[in-house]
């Protein structure tokens, strides 16, 4: 059995690994932030340029010789768009990924404020603090994570379970786009 003082040691140790765990993962999303605004404003760029090559095609005479340099053109300027068009899906990725990691730096945040305090008086708080954490999801993935690690004691098959059925609803929903 722990001393007071043992016990009281452990929740400050806990508390600060919590807190260091949160900035790890605010420090990365800030140094993301910063990569992936570059990477919107390169795109912003890459459809306006190709706004303006559209219509510069469009300017083209329609006569024998310039038609099927036009055309190709045209061919050229299409395949940019629909890359972009799945950049742009691909991005969304990310901006699941912010979420749920904001989630969890909100999570570990208020984790080691409980931890630092006397435990035992908090109990109650704990079951507030997943309450609200559940709340505040906004995506049904995030639900579905939630529920899957909340019904298993083991972590890893927790994981599998939700990865496996993740797949099975990509396959369903496969050209589907969400907005946020």
């Amino acid at each position: 059995m722990m001393d007071n003082k043992t016990y009281q040691d452990f929740q400050t140790n806990i508390a600060e690994l919590t807190r260091l765990a949160a900035a790890q993962i605010q420090v990365c999303m800030s140094e993301a932030d910063v990569e992936v605004n570059q990477l919107t404003d390169a795109f912003t760029d890459i459809v306006n340029q190709d706004r303006r090559l559209r219509e510069l095609i469009e300017s083209l005479p329609e006569n024998d010789e310039v038609l099927p340099l036009k055309q190709s053109i045209s061919m050229q300027s299409n395949a940019l768009g629909s890359n972009v068009r799945n950049s742009i899906i691909a991005f969304q990725f990310f901006d699941r990924m912010c979420q749920r990691l904001e989630h969890s730096i909100e999570c570990l945040k208020e984790l080691s404020n409980i931890e630092e305090t006397n435990f035992e008086s908090h109990i109650g708080e704990i079951d507030r603090l997943k309450d609200a954490i559940y709340k505040s999801y906004t995506m049904e993935e995030e639900r579905s994570l939630y529920d899957e690690l909340l019904s298993k004691h083991d972590f890893d098959q927790a994981i599998n379970d939700y990865l496996q059925k993740r797949a099975v609803a990509a396959e369903d929903d496969d050209d589907d786009i969400e907005f946020f």
